[in-house]
């Protein structure tokens, strides 16, 4: 068997041959594994130089790094998980690759191996807990893009009914508004108001409709319309239409104006 200076994970006892690697360990990137030319080991023997050079290597090169490269990204630098995953091997059924690895709490390496092994003595497959092939996270996609558009559209769904209830709401607010206020005249600052005129009144900062209920010498006692259907009543002056009485109880109106029964 031939070794030069090993570097990475501990190859597996017996394996025909080997490769190792002491990769710089960058998670959560497109290429976490960054494997330097000086940090790498070998274990073959002799006649297994063109196996090793025209099989082994270009099989790690073309199947195995994706894998590792998509698999680290589920480790964290100070991760001790150790894997191992399996690999058909094309040239000889008797025989897996068997790949191997940890960060080993290195906190910037991620230690490799990848060996040839008998099947008989390959060591059991160990994946992260959460991982997911590509495949399945593609499928996964699809599926919570399926899911998210199913839910835009319940969500469209359901603001349009809000938007027609709210618009029959409206309807049926201002209806009910405008049979209250009746179709007295308007009456403009300096017109002489009586019973059923309608008149415009400020109140949080925009103009209300509102209607005269009730005459008592200069003033007028009126019941104005906020937006969404409710009521108030104040007291105006009779001739200017200023403010005289802001807020006016339904329960303590006073006496001098007589309500319409």
């Amino acid at each position: 068997m031939f070794d030069n200076y090993w570097f990475g994970y501990p190859p597996i006892e017996g394996a025909r041959m080997a490769w190792g690697a002491r990769a710089i360990f960058k998670p959560h990137t497109d290429y976490p594994l960054d494997i330097l030319p000086d940090r790498q080991g070998i274990k073959r023997t002799e006649e297994d130089i063109p196996v090793f050079k025209q099989q082994f290597c270009p099989f790690i090169n073309e199947v195995v790094f994706p894998v590792l490269d998509d698999v680290a990204n589920y480790y964290t630098t100070g991760s001790t998980e150790r894997l191992t995953w399996h690999f058909e091997w094309p040239h000889d059924p008797a025989y897996l690759v068997v790949a191997e690895g940890s960060p080993n709490a290195s906190y910037g390496y991620f230690y490799l191996a990848v060996s040839l092994v008998e099947r008989d003595k390959a060591p059991a497959e160990q994946k992260p807990d959460r991982y997911r092939t590509p495949e399945q996270r593609a499928a996964d996609k699809i599926k919570a893009d399926l899911e998210w558009a199913e839910f835009e559209r319940k969500e469209s769904e359901r603001r349009r009914l809000e938007r027609e209830s709210s618009r029959v709401r409206n309807k049926r607010i201002r209806e009910e508004v405008a049979a209250k206020l009746g179709d007295g005249p308007i009456k403009n600052p300096g017109e002489a108001l009586a019973v059923g005129d309608r008149v415009m009144t400020e109140a949080n900062q925009a103009n209300r409709d509102a209607i005269v209920r009730a005459i008592a010498a200069g003033e007028a006692l009126i019941e104005y319309f906020m937006r969404q259907g409710k009521s108030f009543y104040r007291i105006i002056d009779k001739e200017t239409q200023d403010v005289v009485q802001f807020s006016v109880s339904r329960s303590r109106i006073p006496k001098r104006f007589k309500l319409a029964a």
